[in-house]
C-alpha cells in the first residue's frame, strides 16, 4: 500500500479537496463575508494554538492542524473564486440595450450556431452607459449570405440584452446552467451577425491571440490536406482538440466502443510529442544541452500544444505533470508519481476550484491514478512469451486498469458500459499513436513546402480507424445502455474496489467483509429505490419545448400522452428518459395521442382521463360557439396563448386547477397569474419547470 511518509502532497492536495467540498455545503444566505469571517476565526485560533502551544505538540498533531489549515485555504479559495455579482448583473442586463464586450475563447462552430465567449466592458441602458465585466455565452446564429468571421481578441458591440442561463426545467434533466457554472459564465445571448458590430482587433491577452492563429494555422492545413468531413473531425479532435466538426454518428460509435478517450487531448498525446522531441534532439550529445537547454525546450512545446488545444483538464493535468517529471529528471531528482499527479491537481485546483466538479477533471485523474496503481498488478498477472502478445496483453493491461478506476464514475454520468472496450483499445489507442505522429509531421511538411502525401496518407489512417470503430460497434451487444448509479452507489462502489486492492495488497479477511458489506448497501439502496416506487403514483406534465407531453407513472409502469405526433424523438428523450431512468423506469418507446371529443372537432379543446382524473387542453383561441354546455374537469390546461384572460374562464369550464403551460408567452403567464391570485383561481405556473401531480 501507500507509504504516506513519501506523499506529502497527496495529503495536501486531499484536504485542499475537503475544504472546497465543505466549503459547498455552506449555507448561501450566509454570504461570502460571513463564510470569509468564520475561516478567519478558524485560522486565527489555529494559528495561536499553534504558536502558544508549539512545544507541547507532537508531530502528528501539528500535521493535523497545517493540514486543517490547507482544507482552511480550500474553502477560502472556493468561495473568493465564486464570488459574484450575478444578481446585480442580472439586474443590469434586464434594461440592457446594447453592450460591448471582448471575445474571450477560440470559436467553436455547431451547425446553427458559432460559439464565442465574450466578457462585456459596457452596458447601454436607456439613461446610461454603465462600465461592467461579465462572461456571457455568445450563440451567432449562421448565415450563409452573412457568415460571422470573428476572431479571439475581437472587440465588438451586441444589439438586446443577455439573460441568465437558466436550471433545468424537468426532474434529473442535463443541469447546463451548473455546467456552464464550472467556468464562470451565468449569462447567454442569441443574436444574429447583423447585429453584432466589429470595433476593434487584437483587444485580449497577445500571446494568447497568437496561439489561436496558429491554431487557425494548422486547422486550415488539416481541413485542405484531409478531404473528407468525418476525417476531418477525428483530425482536429485528435490533433488541436476541436470537437465541434465531429460527425454525430462517429461520435456515438466511438463513445459506444470505449474509445472516446481517444478524441480527448490528454496523456497520450503529451507523451507523443515529448517522445518526438527527445527522438529529434537525441544526435546532440551535449550534456549541457540535455541537462539545462533540452528540458526548458520541453517544457515550453508542451504548453504551447496544451493553448492550441484549448486547455482541457486532461491536457492541463498532463503538461503539468510532464513538466513536473522533466524538471525533477534535469535536476537528477527521482519524481514520485503520485506526488507530481496531486500537484498538478492542486495547481489546477487552485486556479479554478470549481474544476472538482467537472467530469472531465474527475475521468482524466482517476484514469491516470488507476493506470499508474493497477498496472503493473494486472501485467505481473501474465508473462508471454511472444513479443507481439506481450505488447497485447501489456495495452489490455492499461484498458483494464483505467476501466476499473473510471467505470463506476462513467455509469453514473453517462449510464452506460462499453462492453468490448478492451477489443477497441487495442486497436485505437496504437492508431491515435500513428495519427498523432503523422498529423505532425503533416503540420511540419506542410508549413515548409505543401504536398499532399503526408494528409493523404493521415487520411486514410483515420480512414481505416473508422471502419474499425464501427465495425465493433455494430457488433451484437456493444453497449451496454440504461445503468443507473446513484452518488452513494458510485461512493460505496469505489470503496468496495479500494476494499478490494487493500485486500490483494494485505491479505486481511476483514477487508473482504467491507466488500460485501459495500455490495449489501449498494443492493439495499437499490432495492430500496425499487420499492419507493413501485408505490407510487403520479402524472407528470414535463417541460418541453416543441411536443406538449404528459406521463403517467403507476409503480413501474409508465404511458405517456402527447398533444400531437412527435417530430423530434431525440429530443423528446433527452427531456423524459433521464427522470425515467431516475426512477427505474423502462426508456421512451411510444406515446399515445390525445384526441379531441367528436362533438369539439376542429375546436382546439382536446380532453383525457388520466389515472381517474379529467384533464382538458385548450390549444387555441376559444370558440365559444362549439361549447354548448359547462365543461367539467379536474384540470384545465391552457396552452399556446387560447385565453388572454379568467375573467370569463369559470363560464365555459368547471375545474380544480388552471395549469398555465410553458407554451404562452411568459408575459402573458405572468398576467394570468396575477388575475388567478385576483380571482381566487388554483393554480399552478410551467413557465420554469414541470409540474407533477401525485396521489
Amino acid at each position: 500500500m501507500f507509504a504516506w511518509s513519501h506523499l506529502p502532497f497527496v495529503r495536501i492536495t486531499a484536504v485542499f479537496i475537503l475544504g472546497i467540498l465543505l466549503s459547498t455545503q455552506l449555507p448561501q444566505s450566509w454570504g461570502f463575508s460571513y463564510h470569509v469571517l468564520l475561516i478567519t476565526i478558524a485560522f486565527m485560533v489555529t494559528s495561536i494554538f499553534f504558536l502558544f502551544e508549539k512545544k507541547h505538540l507532537t508531530t502528528l498533531t501539528i500535521g493535523c492542524i497545517l493540514l486543517g489549515l490547507v482544507a482552511t485555504l480550500g474553502s477560502y479559495r472556493y468561495l473568493n473564486y465564486n464570488q459574484s455579482h450575478v444578481q446585480q448583473s442580472d439586474d443590469i442586463f434586464r434594461q440592457c440595450q446594447a453592450s460591448t464586450g471582448v471575445i474571450t475563447s477560440y470559436p467553436i462552430s455547431k451547425a446553427k450556431y458559432d460559439i464565442y465567449q465574450v466578457e462585456t466592458q459596457h452596458i447601454k441602458t436607456d439613461s446610461s452607459i454603465i462600465a461592467w465585466q461579465e462572461n456571457i455565452q455568445l450563440y451567432v446564429k449562421k448565415d450563409t449570405l452573412n457568415p460571422s468571421v470573428f476572431q479571439y481578441g475581437d472587440l465588438i458591440t451586441l444589439q438586446d440584452s443577455p439573460f441568465r442561463i437558466s436550471p433545468p426545467n424537468n426532474p434529473h434533466e442535463f443541469n447546463y446552467a451548473e455546467y456552464m457554472e464550472i467556468g464562470k459564465i451565468y449569462f447567454q445571448q442569441f443574436i444574429a451577425t447583423e447585429d453584432i458590430i466589429l470595433l476593434k482587433e487584437h483587444q485580449a491577452n497577445p500571446l494568447l491571440g497568437a496561439v489561436y492563429r496558429l491554431r487557425e494555422h494548422f486547422e486550415n492545413l488539416i481541413l485542405s490536406a484531409v478531404p473528407t468531413p468525418k476525417e476531418q473531425g477525428i483530425a482536429l479532435a485528435l490533433l488541436l482538440g476541436i470537437k465541434d466538426q465531429l460527425d454525430t454518428d462517429i461520435k456515438s460509435a466511438y463513445a459506444a466502443v470505449g474509445a472516446m478517450h481517444v478524441l480527448a487531448v490528454s496523456g497520450l498525446h503529451v507523451g507523443v510529442i515529448h517522445f518526438i522531441l527527445l527522438f529529434f534532439f537525441r544526435p546532440i550529445r551535449s550534456a549541457t544541452f540535455k541537462k539545462y537547454v533540452l528540458p526548458v525546450i520541453s517544457i515550453t512545446v508542451l504548453w504551447v500544444y496544451a493553448l492550441l488545444t484549448g486547455f482541457s483538464p486532461s491536457i492541463l493535468r498532463a503538461v503539468t505533470m510532464f513538466s513536473l517529471i522533466i524538471l525533477g529528471q534535469s535536476m537528477d531528482r527521482t519524481v514520485n508519481i503520485y506526488n507530481s499527479i496531486s500537484v498538478s491537481a492542486f495547481i489546477l485546483l487552485f486556479f479554478n476550484p470549481n474544476q472538482i466538479f467537472s467530469v472531465g477533471f474527475q475521468l482524466s485523474y482517476l484514469a491516470v491514478i488507476g493506470i499508474i496503481y493497477l498496472y503493473d498488478k494486472i501485467y505481473q498477472l501474465w508473462s508471454p512469451r511472444l513479443w507481439i502478445l506481450d505488447k497485447v496483453w501489456s495495452l489490455t493491461a492499461v484498458s483494464i486498469a483505467a476501466q476499473v478506476a473510471t467505470a463506476p464514475i462513467s455509469i453514473y454520468y453517462f449510464n452506460q458500459f462499453p462492453n468490448y472496450f478492451l477489443g477497441s483499445n487495442l486497436v485505437v489507442i496504437p492508431a491515435a499513436f500513428a495519427i498523432m505522429a503523422e498529423g505532425l509531421f503533416m503540420f511540419l511538411a506542410n508549413s515548409i513546402y505543401l504536398t499532399a502525401w503526408p494528409g493523404f496518407i493521415l487520411s486514410h489512417t483515420i480512414m481505416w480507424l473508422n471502419w474499425v470503430v464501427d465495425f465493433i460497434y455494430l457488433l451484437p451487444g456493444s453497449l451496454k445502455n440504461w445503468l443507473f448509479l446513484s452518488s452513494t452507489q458510485t461512493i460505496l462502489t469505489y470503496l468496495a474496489i479500494l476494499f478490494a486492492i487493500a485486500f490483494f495488497e494485505l491479505k486481511k479477511m476483514r477487508f473482504a467483509w467491507l466488500i460485501m458489506s459495500c455490495i449489501l448497501l449498494i443492493a439495499c439502496e437499490g432495492s430500496w429505490r425499487i420499492y419507493q416506487q413501485h408505490h407510487t403514483q403520479e402524472t407528470l406534465l414535463y417541460h418541453t419545448r416543441k411536443n406538449r407531453t404528459i406521463d403517467h407513472i403507476d409503480g413501474l409502469k409508465t404511458k405517456l400522452y402527447a398533444l400531437d405526433s412527435v417530430r423530434d424523438h431525440e429530443l423528446l428523450a433527452y427531456q423524459i428518459n433521464p427522470n425515467r431512468l431516475h426512477k427505474g423506469l423502462p426508456e421512451l418507446t411510444d406515446y399515445t395521442l390525445i384526441s379531441q371529443p367528436q362533438n369539439m372537432i376542429d375546436s382546439g379543446i382536446y380532453a383525457q382521463i388520466i389515472n381517474e382524473e379529467k384533464f382538458i387542453f385548450l390549444t387555441g383561441k376559444l370558440q365559444s360557439q362549439k361549447i354548448r354546455f359547462k365543461l367539467e374537469t379536474d384540470y384545465l390546461v391552457l396552452e399556446k396563448n387560447a385565453l388572454s384572460s379568467l375573467e370569463t374562464v369559470d363560464k365555459y369550464f368547471e375545474f380544480k386547477e388552471v395549469i398555465l403551460s410553458n407554451s404562452n408567452r411568459r408575459g402573458l403567464i405572468r398576467k394570468l397569474e396575477k388575475e388567478a391570485k385576483q380571482l381566487n383561481i388554483a393554480y399552478h405556473s410551467m413557465m420554469d419547470e414541470s409540474y407533477m401531480l401525485k396521489k
